[in-house]
């Protein structure tokens, strides 16, 4: 049998765990601070925002909760099609707090007021 001249070399193969660290190095998720400036900001602009969208929001049948839906649908795709970083933190910042605000009229109720009695209330 021939002999062969020159060695075979192994192929490198990453691991999963470095490939994952490498991905996770980056601050994809966005810091702290940026989502807490993107709330100021939001917070600032959303009465004006709100009074813009109110002749669409006025033929959306959703009750009390139309403002939230409307303001939270436009911070849904502004978050997907924006590429400014900091806008995209105002969208997540205002997408968590139409979120937050959905909730809180789910359960208080106050989305299901037909009057004096209140239908989410049946454990009380």
């Amino acid at each position: 049998m021939a002999r062969r001249r020159f060695k075979r070399r192994a192929t490198s193969r990453r691991s999963p765990m470095r490939i994952f660290r490498r991905r996770r190095s980056g601050s994809s998720s966005g810091s702290s601070k940026g989502l807490l400036l993107g709330a100021v900001a939001y917070g600032a602009f959303r009465e004006k925002i709100s009074n813009m969208l109110t002749p669409i929001t006025a033929r959306i049948p959703l009750g009390n909760i139309t403002d939230e839906v409307a303001l939270g649908v436009l911070a849904y795709y502004g978050q997907k099609k924006l590429s400014n970083p900091m806008l995209k933190n105002v969208c997540k910042a205002a997408l968590t707090i139409e979120a937050a605000r959905i909730g809180e009229a789910l359960i208080s109720g106050s989305m299901f007021n037909t009057g004096s009695t209140n239908a989410m209330y049946l454990y009380g």
